[in-house]
Formats: C-alpha cells, sequence, structure tokens
C-alpha cells in the first residue's frame, strides 16, 4: 500500500523526506520524561491554536462533531512517547507515560472534588458525566512507540526548548493540585487563589524563557512558536471583539484576562532578553579580565 501511494504520489513523499526530523540529546529517564512532556506541550498547544485561527476564520458545518480535540491530544501524546523513548529508552516512554495517565486521573479527581462541593449547594444539580474511553491517549501512545524513529539522536547535552516547554507544562498541574484539594474557595480566598495561579504562569514563563536565552540556539524560530502556543487560542476571542459593529470599548478592569496569554508571552520573551544581556555580559567581564 505504500508503495502503490509512493508511485502515485512522488511529489508528496519527496516533500516529507526533506522535513527535517525533531532531534533530542539522550539523557536519564525523569528528564527525557521532562522533554516528552515539553513536546507534548508544544504539539498540542500549536495545533489547538491553529485549529482555533482555522475554525475562527472560516466556520464550517458538521453534521457529526468531529474529533479534533481528540486527534490533536492523540499526536501531542504520540510526540511525547517518541522524544522520550528516543532520549530516555524505554524507561523514558514509560515515565513519560505514566506522567500523562497521571494528570488525567488527577483532572478527573479534582472535577468529582469539585462536583462533590458545588453540588450539594445547588438546588438542581446535574449528574455528573462519564467521562469518555481515552481511546486517544492509548493511541497515541501506540504511535508514539511506532514512529520512534522518526526522531533523531543529537550529541548536545540538553535540550533548552524542550526542559523550557516541560517547565510550562507542568507549572499549571501542579500549582492546581496544591490548590484545589483545600475545597473550593469563594470570595477574597477565590482572588487569592487566581492570582497564585497567574503568578505562578507568569514565573513559569520567564523562567522559560530564561532556559531558552540560556540554552537556546535558533531563539529566531523557537520563540515565536512560544509565543504562538499562547497566543493563537486566544484568537476566538479577539475576532469575536472586532466582529462587534461598533467594536465595544476595551474596559481594563473588566476585560483585563483577555490580556493574559500576551502578557505570558511577554514574560517569556524578557526571560530570553534577560538570559542574553546576562551571557553578553558575563563574556565581556571575561574578556575584560583576560590578560
Amino acid at each position: 500500500m505504500i508503495d502503490g501511494l509512493r508511485t502515485e504520489f512522488p511529489e508528496l513523499f519527496a516533500l516529507a523526506a526533506r522535513v527535517p526530523r525533531p532531534i533530542v540529546p539522550p539523557a536519564g529517564p525523569l528528564v527525557a520524561a521532562l522533554y516528552g512532556l515539553g513536546a507534548r506541550w508544544l504539539v498540542g498547544g500549536l495545533l489547538e491554536g491553529v485549529v482555533n485561527v482555522s475554525l475562527t476564520l472560516a466556520t464550517p458545518t458538521f453534521e457529526t462533531r468531529p474529533p479534533i480535540r481528540e486527534t490533536a491530544a492523540l499526536l501531542a501524546v504520540a510526540a511525547a512517547v517518541s522524544i522520550a523513548r528516543r532520549s530516555g529508552g524505554i524507561r523514558g516512554a514509560l515515565l513519560v507515560g505514566a506522567a500523562i495517565a497521571g494528570g488525567e486521573i488527577g483532572v478527573l479527581l479534582l472535577r468529582a472534588h469539585r462536583y462533590a462541593v458545588l453540588c450539594p449547594t445547588q438546588l438542581n444539580c446535574p449528574p455528573i458525566v462519564e467521562p469518555p474511553f481515552p481511546w486517544y491517549l492509548i493511541a497515541g501512545a501506540v504511535f508514539g512507540l511506532v514512529g520512534v524513529h522518526l526522531v533523531s539522536a543529537s550529541g548536545a547535552r540538553w535540550s533548552a526548548p524542550l526542559l523550557a516547554a516541560a517547565v510550562l507544562a507542568v507549572s499549571f498541574p501542579i500549582v492546581r493540585l496544591l490548590i484545589e484539594p483545600f475545597g473550593q474557595p469563594v470570595g477574597a480566598d477565590a482572588a487569592v487563589k487566581v492570582n497564585v495561579i497567574m503568578a505562578s504562569q507568569l514565573t513559569a514563563a520567564v523562567t522559560a524563557g530564561a532556559l531558552l536565552g540560556v540554552g537556546g540556539r535558533r531563539l529566531w524560530l523557537s520563540v515565536p512558536i512560544f509565543v504562538a502556543v499562547y497566543v493563537l487560542p486566544s484568537f476566538f476571542y479577539l475576532r469575536l471583539w472586532l466582529s462587534q459593529r461598533p467594536p465595544q470599548p476595551f474596559v481594563l478592569q473588566v476585560e483585563w484576562q483577555m490580556l493574559l496569554p500576551f502578557i505570558y508571552a511577554l514574560g517569556l520573551v524578557t526571560g530570553v532578553f534577560l538570559a542574553r544581556m546576562a551571557r553578553s555580559l558575563r563574556r565581556i567581564a571575561v574578556t575584560a579580565q583576560t590578560p
């Protein structure tokens, strides 16, 4: 079948052969799992952003809902498993698979906890929805193991983009797990919770930018990709605001949360700039001390 497709569409296969393969340095299972989580964050975020922009620019009509989010999650998990397998061997792949499965179970537990806390206070509490079978996660893991040959090994000591993405991937779940189990806050406590989450996200963005600035080689490519993952999902709200006739005035005190993706992206760029500036100053100091 593959040979027949290759005969019918030689240009397509030639173009696919010219696409550079992702490379990842060898590492221990834990670091390899972080690489995998970072790859999942990048691939999933890019796919979600591209699909969001596409559906916003042209709204298609479907008779049935296509599995767009599930397909994006499948490809993101496949990238995570492939990267971790190539970097840390089968133990790296198993560790990143356990981390992804644990994250999904944690989300379900948090939803059940929120339901148990909020439902008694509501008159007509809807029944809890049974989670669907995670076929896309299982299929993504299988595709990742099969497609590991598409990932190349590099001789670098570490991968700054993947570690930076890993910081962004694990920061929100960790903070959420530390906050959610203590109950559903209301009033001033809820405001404190939101502020803690936003501060942690901004700190993670600056830290990721610093990692890129310290060890990133092709910043002209990696930085726009990270910014796109932040900004593209917010395109829908921007288009909705611009589509109003006349556009409603932007009230900062009410709609300031729409700017959060741009603030996080700015924090990442700031981290890159500060790290690069520190490297330049260090080189100048070393040069000045050299006789």
